[in-house]
């Protein structure tokens, strides 16, 4: 035997019996590459090369590093080729097909399946063609075809049966079981992943057993039964540790992170994931490194931790790019869009969400472009362009029906519903949220559910059906706390509180913010602590308590800024402004909300910047910088426009009136007052439209018409009779008055003589 056979047999068995010790192998990798170089050449030994081959790609999965994978499958077609193995072919051709698919590449995938599934079956090999159809069914499933994916996993299953492989049936009923699971048809899941598990215990698969286990919680996750998932994977956890399988302890590790998460308890979940990282690390898993990584940047982006959130995610997109696997950099791109419109730069984390699209679109996997699609919808949202928010949200749906996820379709439907309650059209918000509980029932995911009935009792709230409304949030409440959704639980009690605060129930309502401050404490959750600081401050305000409501929303305010948070913070200045302007200091207001209204602008938040413009406009009034004050309603009344809200419309134009007609501009200030009468009248806003005659009245009497000003007068007060408006009955019956002395006195001045 020469040197180079000795060296090239000697290399092919370490890199074989060093399988699971990927440093080793990766201290002897100049060597193993020499040895593949000969063994590759024209003197070589061509009967080695499948086995390089083989324990090569072995390698690199379990890096996770799927192009260097991926060529050495390549590496291994052509050589089964040039030795006319057709069955290696068919393996190589499967593999190839394996490798495309788990990096999004579908398409491709199904192209090396069907080539394999020609030559499996032209050999009559049965068992091949079963594990081919197998894999041809999770690119189906990956592309939302499910009907499809079931139909191949039927033939797959009948085959295994056929030829007696126990340990391939389970594998394809595990694979049932993941189609179901995607289909929203959990019970049905649950049924062929016990089959599954059954075969695998009587087997003594170990690995399988924990596999199954793995996917039976993830299914009792998706159905909100959060302490029932954490039961099943801690069922693996021994299994693993017994046969030594670290890469499954991280998998399971990271699970149970995902569930801790789904019930609030965010440190915990936090020790899960950094555990799997860990692991992941440590056996050289550079994929599941990435996801880890991932799953840490969404639990510091829940902890309100928005930078350190922004750290992990952006460490999870260099690694991906490194390993060149496309679909982690676009599900990381997606992930990073959430946090960077946290920051408040919406339009890169537009650019983002595009960017994630364009990658999920050109691989065909319409879930996560739906996904996609319902995250640019709250950018939008949270932008107040509610218009583009409904067609990115509508457009998610409709993915989402194509695909048959059901979950994801009640989620659009929700997200879209609140958007038309946004809008004002609490009918529409209220019927798409309806649709979105009937989906769920299929489902029976209950903390969906419990969500659900939060936003309908936050509709009903907003229709002042107050009983009703608490009603709703009492039953969401129930359900959060019986799913053990504790970040959920605080939203319902932050809900009860803010409603019974319009109930006039103040201190009942501050009882309720205290309990969810107490859970949002407990949980770690720092920019809810913030807003429900805020909340209760805002109460005590009404109260009267104005130094106490300072107090309280400086407390939020030094949160927001301790966690990076722009958004909240700018948010809580605008609040702080307008407590201080109820009390009588425009000057402070001043200097809070110019922040918040640069926050506002930086981050193209039209509805935030039209609020603080109002509350700087009042501010320059009470100030009597009455040209400042104007220059700052006209920008509120342009935002208003192009957001179609006609309310706050005319609430800007009766400002500018009462500003032109300080300013002794009576011309222009009964301009503004006839166009803020046409805004309510076309929205049939009676109270308004009795304000703008009001104003009218007055206006005209200033003007020196009297008597046109007494026709707007008694307009005025017929309105505010009507609809029963006392304190409007009794301010429009005073100008009327007022309009008919400066009539009386005009019709007693002397006339000039008739000449």
């Amino acid at each position: 035997m020469s040197v180079w056979q000795r060296h090239a047999h000697y290399y092919l068995s370490l890199t074989q019996s060093c399988a699971n010790d990927w440093q080793r192998i990766e201290a002897e990798l100049d060597q193993i590459y020499q040895a593949w170089d000969w063994v590759s050449s024209p003197d070589g030994e061509m009967s080695l090369i499948l086995g390089y081959v083989e324990a090569m790609a072995a390698f690199q999965q379990m890096r996770g590093l799927w192009k260097d994978g991926l060529s050495w499958h390549q590496r291994g077609l052509v050589a089964a080729r040039m030795l006319g193995n057709c069955k290696e072919e068919c393996t190589f051709l499967n593999n190839i097909g394996w490798y495309c698919h788990e990096a999004g590449e579908q398409r491709h995938a199904m192209n090396c399946y069907e080539q394999a599934l020609i030559m499996a079956r032209e050999a009559s090999d049965r068992a091949s063609e079963a594990v081919v159809l197998s894999n041809m069914a999770l690119v189906h499933l990956a592309l939302g075809e499910h009907h499809r994916a079931m139909d191949l996993n039927d033939q797959a299953l009948s085959i295994r049966r056929e030829v007696g492989d126990r340990a391939g049936e389970a594998t394809t009923l595990d694979t049932i079981g993941r189609v179901y699971h995607a289909s929203g048809e959990y019970h049905r899941a649950l049924e062929s992943y016990e089959q599954a598990l059954a075969i695998r215990r009587e087997l003594g698969d170990p690995w399988g057993e924990v596999t199954v286990l793995n996917n039976m919680g993830m299914v009792y996750y998706d159905m909100g039964e959060r302490h029932r998932a954490i039961e099943y994977l801690e069922q693996a956890i021994p299994v693993l540790s017994a046969v030594g399988d670290r890469p499954g302890q991280a998998v399971t590790f990271g699970n149970l992170g995902q569930c801790y998460a789904g019930l609030g308890e965010r440190h915990r979940a936090l020790e899960a994931y950094v555990r799997a990282l860990a692991v992941h690390r440590e056996v050289g898993r550079q994929n599941m490194e990435i996801t880890a990584l991932n799953s840490i940047g969404l639990i510091y982006y829940d902890l309100g931790e928005r930078d350190r959130a922004r750290n992990y995610y952006e460490r999870a997109l260099s690694m991906a790019r490194e390993v060149g696997d496309q679909m982690a950099e676009a599900i990381v791109l997606n992930n990073l869009g959430l946090v960077i419109a946290a920051l408040g730069e919406n339009h890169r984390a537009s650019d983002l969400y595009d960017r994630a699209i364009s990658v999920f679109h050109q691989a065909g996997d319409k879930a996560k472009e739906a996904a996609t699609l319902n995250n640019i919808g709250r950018v939008h949202y949270e932008s107040g362009e509610h218009h583009s928010a409904i067609a990115s949200l509508e457009k998610s749906v409709a993915l989402t029906r194509q695909v048959g996820d059901k979950e994801g379709e009640a989620i659009g439907l929700a997200n879209t519903g609140l958007v038309y309650g946004a809008l004002g059209e609490h009918s529409r918000a209220l019927g798409l949220y309806e649709q979105a509980l009937a989906i769920n029932e299929t489902l029976g995911n209950r903390a969906l559910e419990a969500a659900l009935l939060s936003s309908i009792g936050e509709i009903y709230a907003a229709q002042e059906e107050h009983s009703r409304a608490l009603e709703i949030h009492n039953r969401a409440l129930v359900m959060h706390r019986q799913v053990g959704s504790r970040p959920l639980e605080a939203v319902s009690l932050n809900n009860i509180g803010l409603l019974l605060s319009e109930m006039d129930d103040h201190g009942r309502a501050i009882g309720y913010l205290e309990q969810a401050l107490k859970v949002l404490h407990e949980i770690g959750d720092q920019k809810g602590e913030a807003n429900t600081l805020a909340n209760i401050g805002l109460i005590r305000a009404i109260q009267g308590e104005a130094r106490d409501a300072l107090a309280y929303l400086q407390r939020a305010l030094q949160i927001a800024r301790d966690i990076g948070d722009m958004v909240c913070e700018a948010s809580l200045l605008g609040d702080l402004g307008q407590i201080y302007l109820e009390m009588g200091e425009a000057h402070e207001t001043v200097v809070c909300v110019g922040p918040a209204l640069a926050v506002a602008r930086k981050t193209g938040n039209l509805e935030e910047e039209e609020v603080q413009l109002g509350i700087l406009g009042k501010a320059w009034s009470n100030l009597g910088e009455w040209q400042k004050a104007k220059v700052h309603y006209q920008e509120a009344l342009e935002i208003a426009r192009r957001l179609d809200n006609e309310q706050n419309e005319g609430t800007w134009l009766i400002e500018l009136g009462d500003v032109c007609q300080t300013l002794s501009d009576a011309l222009q200030a009964a301009e503004y007052y006839r166009q803020a009468l046409e805004v309510a009248r076309g929205s049939n806003n009676k109270w308004a439209e009795s304000v703008c005659l009001s104003r009218l009245g007055r206006v005209l009497r200033q003007m020196g018409n009297p008597q046109e000003a007494l026709g707007y007068y008694r307009q005025a007060l017929d309105i505010a009779q009507q609809i029963e408006d006392e304190e409007g009955m009794a301010f429009h019956g005073q100008g009327l008055l007022h309009g008919q002395q400066s009539s009386l006195r005009h019709a007693g001045e002397p006339t000039e003589p008739a000449v």
